[in-house]
């Protein structure tokens, strides 16, 4: 009938229109759900070598926890009774049950920052693993002790509880804090901070192959797995993903926290190292060590000690026992007695492995640091090490090698020198990636003073942009390659926003003078002769500025 018609099409259209708002719902579910848990594939694909990220990172090594490692992280986690009791009674009172509430809509970060430390401070004794740890508020003061002087930011640092100050040395793991983990851009510069930080981590713990860290918002974590692809510096994150966080022992994220702050020093990725009390290299008796850089297995430790009776400090340095031939010793003596005088006068040594230098020095990128005048210097040792000694190149000039004392710079760490004509046609790369010249690695080409002029600029840049280097998160070489040729070759190049006027005037400069040298052939007659001359420009362009300072 007409009627049984008409009734059937009214519940077509309520059907139709009953479809149109469930669509509507998953429209909106699907956008609350990517601003709440960004995707972040492209962002890690940056700096993954494998180009692939764990979503469940079971094997985080929680070693006396294993029963919770083989399951999901949001599985019940074993609960010390003191926390359960003290926890309860602690958030049966008015004053904590406003303070939750305070935090759970927190929209300034100076809150979270204050709230969390209360937090974290509060609960590290309660469950605490059986390394204790100390935290370390960090977000004003930094952390000290890098190779570059560079006092690095993050909000809360985990460190052992040997030294009272936060130094990279004994830092254990970090924690990134912002009001809310939901826009993306907040949440990846929260990333990228941590990442960044563990880059310096590894420089300095250089036997330490992962860190477990965190990033948090008010209501929501997110814990990282960091690891060093072997010798390389090639970093690989894997992370837990996004998860509610309330101070409440049922959630997901509040469990992570509390695994984060009771696992053992092994299982976050630290590694113990036995520093030494006292130490007699030739006539020197030295004491009072300190870490400036840990060894591993390929690369050398580095300490700071007093040598007494007025000598004042030096630097020791131990080189691992497959560097024992390192030309390190004999090239710092070569140029001691030919009169270089801005790089490290060695004052004693025990074997090839052990060295004793002064001056101990301070990073190019400290505060009212002349620092045009002081890479001058360091471009004259290179030089100096060039014509003097038989064509000498340091291979390996970097923010971590150039370092400052007294007005005076200085180029340290000659341990992968080789004369020019000995530096061997290949495709392995040498020196630091952010650092080394753009043909460096390039199959065919032979190493010259050229490439360690053109690291120059970079750690010039590095300086100027207060850490930032365009190609930062560049994995392959290649692309790390083309950038470095783009910021070479063309003046209008973006990044001159982070410099002042000045001292990007002063980068374009000397990356015209490197620009400049095409087809260079080490074995070319005229060709030291060449070099010489671009190494002398760049003396006269770095002395002609006056104080530039970063």
């Amino acid at each position: 009938s007409l009627e049984a018609q008409k009734a059937a099409l009214e519940a077509q259209k309520a059907a139709l229109a009953q479809k149109e708002v469930e669509l509507e719902k998953q429209k909106t579910a699907a956008a609350e759900k990517d601003a709440s848990f960004p995707d972040m594939e492209v962002f890690f694909a940056q700096i993954n070598a494998l180009g692939t990220r764990s979503k469940t990172f079971v094997d985080i090594g929680v070693e006396h926890l294993k029963e919770a490692t083989t399951m999901p992280f949001d599985a019940p986690l074993p609960i010390v009774p003191e926390l359960a009791k003290k926890l309860k009674t602690w958030m049966a009172s008015k004053k904590s049950a406003a303070a939750v509430a305070n935090l759970a809509s927190a929209q300034d970060e100076n809150v979270v920052q204050k709230a969390f430390h209360a937090l974290v401070a509060w609960l590290l004794p309660l469950v605490g693993g059986p390394d204790p740890l100390s935290l370390h508020d960090t977000h004003g003061g930094g952390i000290g002790g890098h190779s570059d002087g560079k006092k690095a930011k993050i909000d809360l640092s985990l460190c052992t509880p040997h030294r009272e100050e936060p130094l990279w040395s004994n830092l254990v793991s970090v924690i990134e804090l912002k009001a809310s983990l939901k826009p993306k851009t907040d949440y990846n510069d929260a990333v990228g901070e941590v990442i960044d930080r563990c880059s310096h981590i590894f420089d300095v713990q250089q036997n330490r192959s992962r860190v477990i860290a965190a990033v948090m918002g008010a209501t929501s974590i997110d814990i990282l797995k960091v690891t060093k692809e072997g010798q390389s510096r090639k970093l690989c994150v894997a992370h837990t993903g996004i998860v509610e966080f309330s101070i409440d022992l049922k959630s997901p994220g509040f469990q992570h926290l509390l695994r984060l702050l009771s696992m053992p020093l092994s299982s976050l990725g630290y590694i113990s190292l036995t520093v030494p009390l006292e130490m007699s290299i030739g006539d020197l008796q030295l004491s009072n060590f300190e870490v400036l850089r840990r060894g591993s297995p390929r690369s050398a430790e580095v300490y700071k000690a007093d040598a007494g009776d007025g000598f004042g400090p030096v630097v020791v340095k131990i080189l691992p026992a497959v560097a024992a031939e390192s030309p390190e010793l004999e090239c710092l003596r070569k140029l001691n007695e030919r009169g270089c005088v801005n790089v490290p006068s060695v004052v004693g040594f025990s074997g090839e492995r052990i060295v004793a230098m002064r001056p101990v020095g301070l990073s190019m990128a400290e505060e009212g640091v002349d620092v045009a005048k002081c890479m001058a210097d360091v471009c004259a040792a290179m030089v100096f090490a060039y014509e003097k000694c038989n064509r000498l190149l340091h291979r390996d000039v970097s923010i971590g090698n150039v370092m400052q004392h007294k007005g005076h710079g200085y180029l340290i760490d000659w341990q992968v020198a080789c004369r020019e004509p000995d530096c061997q046609p290949d495709d392995v790369l040498t020196g630091t990636r952010h650092f080394c010249g753009h043909n460096i690695g390039q199959t065919g080409h032979r190493h010259s003073l050229l490439d360690d002029l053109e690291s120059v600029i970079y750690v010039l840049l590095y300086i100027f942009c207060n850490g930032h280097l365009p190609w930062k998160l560049q994995v392959r070489d290649a692309d790390m390659s083309d950038k470095k040729y783009a910021f070479l070759h063309k003046d209008e190049y973006p990044y001159e926003k982070r410099c002042s006027p000045s001292n990007w005037a002063l980068l374009r400069r000397l990356c015209r003078i490197i620009a400049a040298e095409k087809d260079v052939d080490v074995s070319a007659v005229g060709h030291r002769e060449r070099m010489l001359k671009v190494g002398r420009d760049f003396i006269a362009a770095l002395c002609s500025e006056g104080k530039i300072t970063h």
